[in-house]
């Protein structure tokens, strides 16, 4: 079987600010954007984690969530990776039981996914029922929120979950997947999910089709945080189909 990607959540799209926080790679477009690159990411962030930091209302609560979990994203190390996705769960954890703020379900998500990608044991199995149940809620109160956001977010969990937890499902992987792709087909995190899920089922050429699109969509400017995230993703799924150069 195809090896699938390591990130468990691709699904947070995000509008915080102007800031650039990401460039294009140094090395040109068609090239990764590098470990080196990813940390200035990373320090371009953390200024605006601390200006935040005295502030304790919801709609700050979830946009230090979101900064944390970019910050884990992009930070190399394992052990920082835990701290920053741990701190982002944990200052939501109220609101996303609560279920009554679609971005505080979805950011607690994320974090909480980022958790269990990298303890992948016991407490990480009863963490991810947990996002599960949560996001099929949430998919049902908020189907069509940030581009179906929901679906995008149970497809990522059904999709890369099967490596070391039993809740992993290609099958539903491609149900959800799908229904975002339905409801914004312009939206490149959309893109990429269903470019995932159309190679996993051996259709290369859609795949391809999807992984070029996004590269075309997803720039800096308009994604700050996702677009090195997104960038690489999609130059690696064209390496694996054997079509970065073709």
């Amino acid at each position: 079987m195809k090896i699938k990607s390591k990130a468990l959540f691709g699904f947070v799209t995000l509008a915080l600010s102007t800031a650039s926080y990401a460039k294009l790679p140094s090395s040109g477009p068609s090239a990764l954007i590098s470990p080196e690159e990813q940390k200035e990411i990373v320090e371009r962030i953390r200024p605006r984690l601390v200006e935040l930091s005295a502030k304790s209302d919801s709609k700050t609560l979830v946009e230090r969530a979101k900064l944390a979990y970019f910050i884990g994203q992009y930070t190399a190390k394992d052990d920082d990776k835990l701290t920053s996705f741990r701190q982002g769960l944990d200052s939501l954890e109220p609101a996303a039981a609560e279920g009554k703020d679609p971005d505080a379900v979805l950011i607690w998500a994320a974090n909480a996914g980022g958790v269990a990608s990298i303890e992948r044991n016991l407490d990480a199995l009863r963490l991810m029922d947990k996002i599960e149940k949560r996001l099929v809620a949430l998919s049902e109160k908020y189907p069509s929120y940030e581009s179906g956001a929901a679906y995008r977010a149970l497809a990522a969990i059904y999709f890369n979950a099967p490596s070391f937890i039993s809740i992993g499902s290609d099958k539903k992987a491609a149900v959800y997947a799908t229904k975002a792709y339905a409801l914004d087909p312009n939206n490149p995190a959309n893109m990429l999910m269903m470019a995932r899920v159309e190679g996993d089922q051996g259709n290369k050429t859609r795949a391809v089709e999807l992984y070029r699109e996004v590269l075309k969509r997803a720039k800096p400017d308009s994604y700050p945080l996702d677009y090195a995230a997104w960038h690489n993703e999609a130059l690696n799924g064209l390496d694996d189909a054997g079509a970065v150069n073709s």
